[in-house]
C-alpha cells in the first residue's frame, strides 16, 4: 500500500515528475516512456557525465493497435555526440519503415505528434520515396500531456486552447472545447474522460471524471475547474492513480 496514493489530494494540483509532455494522437498504447523535459542535449554541459546518464537507448516505445510502434532512443546511449533517433516500425518483428535522427528535441517531439497523426489516419506508413514528416500537418494542435506506461489514447481532441485566454471577437475558438475532449485508458479497464461542460459554452468549465474497474458509469473521482494547467495537472494525478 503506497502512502503517495492515499495522501490527503491538495486543493490545487502540482506536477509530480518532470516527465516530457507529449502530443500523442488517438490508438496509441504506451508501452513506457522515460523521456523527461530536461532531456534536450543542447541544453546539458558535454562535461555532465551523470545527466548523459538519462540519454538512453529505450526512451519511448508505443504502439498502434499492435501493428506499428513508435521508438525512441538515443544512440550512442550516454554519449554527448550521439542523436536521437526516432522509429517508426512494424511492432510484431520491429522492422524499420520510417526513422528521424536529430540532436533537436524540439524535432523529436514535432515527430511524435505528426507521425501518430499519420498513422492513425492510415496516412503512414508510406513507399513514397519523396516522402517528408514536413508533408504531414494534424488540423488540430493538441496539448502536451504527460503519459505514462500502460494508458492507451482512446480519444484526443484535447487541443492548446485555453479557454481563459480567448478573446471576445474571436467565439469560433469555442467549438474546439467540446464535452468529450480526451479520454484514457488502462489494461486495468479504469478511464480517464476530460469534457468542457456545457459543450462549446464560454461559461463552461474542464470537467475531469476517474473511472474504476471498468464501472463506465459511476465516477470514483470528479474534478471541476476553469483552469487548463489545473487540468493538465490533474490528468497526470489521475493517470498515477493519485486522486
Amino acid at each position: 500500500m503506497s502512502f503517495l496514493k492515499y495522501q490527503r489530494i491538495p486543493s490545487k494540483p502540482y506536477p509530480i515528475f518532470n516527465r516530457q509532455p507529449l502530443k500523442i494522437h488517438a490508438g496509441w498504447r504506451i508501452q513506457f516512456t522515460s523521456l523527461s523535459n530536461d532531456m534536450d542535449p543542447r541544453q546539458v554541459s558535454p562535461d555532465d557525465e551523470d545527466a548523459w546518464l538519462d540519454f538512453m537507448q529505450d526512451l519511448m516505445y508505443i504502439h498502434y493497435d499492435e501493428t506499428f510502434g513508435l521508438d525512441l532512443g538515443w544512440y550512442p546511449e550516454g554519449d554527448p555526440n550521439g542523436a536521437f533517433e526516432l522509429q517508426l516500425v512494424t511492432h510484431k518483428d520491429f522492422k524499420k519503415l520510417f526513422s528521424i535522427e536529430t540532436r533537436s528535441l524540439n524535432e523529436v517531439l514535432d515527430g511524435i505528434e505528426k507521425i501518430t497523426w499519420g498513422v492513425s489516419q492510415g496516412i503512414l506508413p508510406t513507399r513514397d520515396r519523396e516522402f517528408s514528416i514536413e508533408l504531414l500537418v494534424p488540423p488540430i494542435r493538441l496539448q502536451p500531456i504527460k503519459f505514462y506506461q500502460g494508458w492507451t489514447v482512446r480519444h484526443n481532441t484535447f487541443t492548446e486552447t485555453d479557454p481563459i485566454k480567448i478573446p471576445p471577437d474571436r467565439p469560433e475558438m469555442w467549438t474546439s472545447l467540446t464535452g468529450d475532449l480526451l479520454r484514457l485508458e488502462n489494461d486495468d479497464h479504469d478511464e480517464i474522460r476530460l469534457g468542457w461542460e456545457p459543450g462549446c459554452d464560454p461559461n463552461g468549465r474542464f470537467v475531469l471524471r476517474v473511472f474504476k474497474d471498468g464501472d463506465k458509469e459511476h465516477p470514483t473521482r470528479t474534478i471541476e475547474t476553469r483552469k487548463k494547467d489545473e487540468i493538465v495537472d490533474w490528468i497526470e494525478w489521475a493517470e498515477l492513480d493519485r486522486l
